[in-house]
């Protein structure tokens, strides 16, 4: 055994050996063992953690302690690794692994890694409670490992309470803090598990939480402050579990004083700290109890914000940040979970010159603007008061600023300009209007001309606030309307005292990035009502086609160019900022710049072009993805005026999908071309990528059929893109997946999924832009399109757009060229619309996510569905139609049936309603006699009416109306009767339909179509739909549940 356990620590410290090929070896043996025998595998881990010396080396030399503790750690997080993994699908056949394994050998493993924690090394103690957490909530849950939380509970009290000698004691000490770290991991990863939409009270029982809070109250009764910090980070995490116990008043004062008490001046600055961001925490679970005890709380933070320790001073500034969040989000009507107590606006008084004095507490160098200091976290909270208490924020404010803003000492200008810029959100505009007004002078003059780059970074930053919150009054200032002189100013009409801000472009980054900000708002303002108001005055006489930036645009976007090509443009963003501001000027401009915006486009292409003959690093890639976004606006302001030039940008933007990554281009086998792939087009989603087919997306949408020389390349982009959402992990093994080794689609990354959903609407804008042209590239597409919906490894997100996009392609091509696909896509479709509610998470009540994915789901099929109906409509083809009608209906019917409480939006309700309406009018009597007495329409019905008076939501109620009509139009009296006789027969054998319950499930599975039988079993691509359960079925939109 000892020789095992030799062998075994040699192998895992392997796994960090700085040697690849020794690293790489070791991995590929560890995971071939735990393929192998998982049982032996993680028993074997638990007994090397479990050791307490260490095993001896060659030849009987004695082994390394240290050695040891190094592979205990690696061990403890590969056994974690070896029961869980991060994919929710992988996570939960691990666990199912786990549980698998006979009890003797589970119990024994538990049994060790309790055992491991005792130990004073912090760092294997922190991985066996990472261990031991992911061990609790796989069998807590299913009532295994019910001695877990006893057992962690008794090491804590055993380590308040031991009496024995030193080395004795701290080793206890040490085992109740991994304890209660333990407890922290197990409580976090129980609130993870919570913010999926379990209910807290389901997740870890009353019971069980009052063992953990136990544990707690005695690590804070202890007089090591280690022992204490360890108990608060239990109890922050433990805090959304213990509803029960904050509902009765002496549980709760208990537990807040207990907090209260950690938060005092006498403790250590990291118990204060824990305690803050507890009291953070209660703030934000259990507001609606706070008011009793802010007597007690606010001065604990009061006296904390007056000290001398940064952290706890930050920490106690986060209090009352969360406490104005979550005022805010009532006041907003984001939060429904609370009353307002008007905490913020009593406590103003006491906390806005404590907030005003922080601020004066800068950074010691001015030239240090990243440090988190308590100034900055200040203006944070003072930024959040102002949005709460609104107006009454700023008389205090403004004495501030007047008292401090002509010091020589630039930390209290700097400190004045701050607090103005952090109160221009909240108050109202009436209030703020002179104010801003009369500090604007001030503020250009600071940023142009103050000696200290703090003062200056902070007035252009307040520059930039006023902007973005009074655009309408710094328009005024900066554009007058004729004959109008704010302050006594010079008149100003030409855009003087805007250009002599913008020269600060050449001040350094910090400065510099947020004038490019400034620009961005006044730019993004200029043109709506408010902003012309305000520099039009009462005349009209001025072209709506012409604003006050127009002639001085060139300029603008000269300085703009410049400062993108500065050599410390990647500072602060600062190159970012420029493209953006370049982008909202071209957004905003008028037609009297078209000309320029030409050469822009020329201009940007160039640089485009010829960042290509660059190194591609990541500075090169980044700087090609900000040419692509103001290439795309461009091209949506320009509109067709692009074509001439449709084919040359195409050439440009093509590039960027050609260019390799890591090297290696798709399909790069050997020197030839591939034949699927001859544009050498490389599958990516860096960034960049994703902005030039955004880019691509505008070419195409403002060149229409220009792009028909291009189009069949756009077309084999799309296809790989599209494929490699639903063919890259073919090669997985169920051995891998069964050991938590292998990676699905269902873990696609933010940015892979971007790119795949540009791509998608891409095939929409392409279609647009071909109209039935587009015939030539369909089978590819819808191809594509086929197999992304039927793949159950594609991520659902990407589902409704493919269904919106399959409607799309519809009305371009015309129901003539789509009728060959219709019955396969318009299949699929009808599965996506009927997916009901319950098929999702078994706690899909409590799942706002599941909910609207279905609600996705749905919107997106009514949508298509239209489309789809039109399309043949208009086509004259209503038999192909005919076939579909049945599905068609049932999709409307899951809408109108569903539960009253998780009922869609109306928007939902109307697409449905136009849905309907739109099949009566195809078909006429022949369908509107089973319609006007079917059930789930008059439910429909209901729906809609309870919407427009819940809702005041008028539109849908006339959608609803019209239908009403419709139904009675193309039925008759007699017809009506004859209806109502027959309202249980079933099926008619001359081809009309009767709405039935049957469900869609066992319709698709034996083929049984509700009109005229099985519609085929080919797709137009010629890939099988074979029967089942198999590929696209009703399985496909359903994701695989956590176990």
């Amino acid at each position: 055994m000892a020789d095992q356990m030799a062998v075994l620590q040699q192998l895992l410290l392997a796994t960090i050996d700085p040697r690849p090929s020794v690293r790489q070896a070791a991995e590929q043996q560890l995971t071939t063992a735990r393929q192998t025998d998982l049982g032996e595998f993680v028993s074997s881990m638990a007994a090397l953690i479990a050791l307490e010396q260490p095993p001896q080396g060659p030849q009987g030399a004695a082994g390394s302690l240290e050695d040891l503790l190094i592979a205990k750690q690696i061990a403890a997080v590969t056994f974690k690794n070896s029961i869980s993994a991060k994919d929710m699908t992988l996570d939960g056949a691990a666990a199912q692994a786990w549980r698998a394994l006979p009890s003797p050998t589970k119990a024994q493993i538990k049994k060790q890694l309790l055992a491991a924690l005792q130990t004073d090394c912090t760092q294997v103690g922190n991985a066996v409670c990472q261990a031991l957490a992911k061990l609790g909530v796989i069998e807590l849950r299913s009532l295994e490992f019910e001695d877990l939380l006893p057992s962690l509970q008794d090491m804590v009290q055993q380590a308040v309470s031991c009496q024995q000698p030193q080395q004795q004691q701290q080793l206890a000490k040490a085992c109740g803090r991994h304890a209660l770290t333990c407890l922290a991991y197990l409580c976090e990863e129980l609130a993870d598990i919570v913010s999926e939409g379990e209910d807290p009270s389901e997740v870890l029982s009353e019971e069980r939480c009052n063992v953990v809070l136990t544990a707690v109250v005695h690590g804070l009764k202890d007089t090591d402050p280690q022992l204490k910090v360890a108990a608060l980070r239990a109890l922050y995490h433990a805090l959304i579990f213990a509803k029960a116990n904050f509902n009765r008043k002496e549980e709760r004062d208990y537990i807040i004083a207990a907090v209260v008490e950690a938060g005092g001046a006498s403790n250590p600055s990291p118990v204060q700290v824990a305690a803050f961001e507890c009291i953070v925490q209660i703030a934000q679970e259990y507001y609606s109890f706070l008011e009793a005890y802010m007597p007690t709380v606010g001065p604990l933070t009061w006296n904390a914000l007056k000290g001398s320790e940064s952290a706890v001073v930050i920490a106690a500034l986060e209090v009352w940040n969360a406490l104005a969040e979550e005022e805010l989000a009532i006041i907003e009507g984001d939060s429904t979970r609370f009353t307002l107590l008007k905490i913020m606006e009593q406590a103003a008084p006491f906390l806005l010159p404590l907030l005003l004095s922080q601020l004066l507490n800068a950074a010691e160098d001015e030239d240090d603007d990243d440090s988190w200091t308590p100034a900055m976290a200040a203006a944070i909270c003072l930024g959040l008061c102002a949005q709460v208490v609104k107006d009454a924020i700023l008389p205090p404010v403004l004495e501030f600023v007047q008292l401090n803003f002509s010091s020589t000492e630039w930390r209290r200008r700097e400190a004045s300009l701050l607090a103005l810029g952090c109160v221009m959100e909240g108050p109202s505009a009436e209030a703020m209007a002179p104010y801003v007004a009369t500090s604007f002078p001030m503020l250009v003059k600071a940023v142009a001309s103050d000696a200290s780059v703090a003062v200056r970074d902070s007035a252009a930053w307040t520059l930039g606030k006023a902007a973005q919150q009074h655009a309408p009054i710094v328009l005024r200032h900066l554009f007058p309307p004729a004959g109008v002189s704010p302050s006594g100013a010079p008149t100003n009409s030409s855009g003087e005292l805007l250009l002599a801000i913008v020269e600060r472009l050449a001040d350094q980054p910090r400065v510099a990035v947020h004038i490019c900000w400034m620009l961005h708002e006044l730019a993004d303002n200029i043109n709506t009502v408010e902003g012309r108001a305000a520099y039009q005055g009462t005349t009209t006489a001025q072209s709506q086609e012409q604003n006050p930036l127009d002639p001085i645009f060139p300029k603008l976007c000269e300085a703009l160019l410049s400062v993108s090509e500065r050599p410390d443009a990647d500072e602060k963003n600062l190159r970012e900022a420029a493209f953006n501001c370049i982008g909202a000027l071209i957004k905003n401009a008028g037609s009297a710049c078209w000309n320029h915006l030409l050469s822009l486009l020329e201009h940007f292409e160039g640089q485009l072009r010829k960042s290509f003959s660059f190194e591609q690093t990541e500075q090169t890639k980044q700087r090609q993805g900000m040419l692509c976004g103001v290439i795309q606006i461009l091209c949506l302001r320009l509109g067709d005026q692009v074509k001439p030039v449709a084919g040359s940008l195409w050439s440009t933007l093509k590039q960027v999908f050609q260019r390799p990554t890591n090297g290696v281009q798709a399909n790069q086998v050997d020197g030839s071309t591939p034949p699927s792939n001859p544009q050498w087009f490389v599958v990516s989603s860096e960034p960049s990528v994703c902005d030039a087919l955004l880019a691509l997306s505008a070419l195409i949408n403002s060149s229409g059929p220009a792009v028909s020389p291009f189009a069949g390349e756009v077309a084999d982009l799309l296809v790989l893109q599209m494929k490699h959402q639903h063919e890259p992990q073919e090669t997985a093994t169920a051995a891998a997946v069964a050991t938590a080794t292998a990676s699905t689609n269902d873990n696609s990354t933010p940015d892979e999924l971007q790119a795949a959903r540009i791509c998608i609407e891409l095939v929409g804008d392409l279609s647009r832009a071909l109209g039935t042209e587009f015939g030539n590239l369909s089978d590819a597409l819808l191809h594509e399109f086929y197999q992304l919906l039927r793949a159950p490894s594609v991520d659902r997100s990407l589902k409704p757009v493919v269904i919106v996009a399959v409607g799309d392609v519809a009305l371009s091509l015309g129901g003539a060229k789509f009728a060959r696909f219709a019955p396969w896509l318009i299949e699929l479709l009808v599965q996506a619309g009927v997916t009901p509610y319950d098929a999702g998470p078994h706690n899909w009540q409590l799942n706002e996510e599941w909910m609207w994915y279905v609600h996705e789901l749905r919107s997106a099929t009514l949508e298509a569905l239209a489309s789809c109906v039109y399309a043949l409509k208009e086509a004259q083809m209503q038999e192909v139609l005919r076939k579909e009608v049945n599905g068609m209906l049932q999709v409307v019917k899951a809408v109108a049936e569903a539960p009253t409480w998780v009922h869609g939006s109306a928007q939902m309700v109307q697409q449905a309603l136009e849905l309907t309406g739109d099949l009566l009018s195809t078909f006429g009597r022949t369908l509107g006699g089973h319609l006007r007495s079917a059930s789930f329409v008059v439910q429909l019905q209901r729906e809609a009416e309870r919407l427009a008076a819940e809702e005041g939501n008028d539109t849908v109620k006339a959608k609803a109306q019209w239908l009403a009509q419709r139904l009675l139009v193309v039925q008759g009296p007699r017809e009506f009767a004859e209806s109502q006789r027959t309202t249980n027969k079933p099926l008619t054998s001359n081809g009309t339909w009767r709405v039935t319950s049957c469900s869609l499930f066992s319709m698709l599975r034996f083929g049984v179509s509700l009109l005229n039988g099985w519609v085929g079993d080919k797709d137009p691509c010629g890939s099988l739909v074979k029967g089942g359960d198999e590929g696209g079925r009703i399985g496909t939109w359903i994701p695989r549940r956590r176990t």
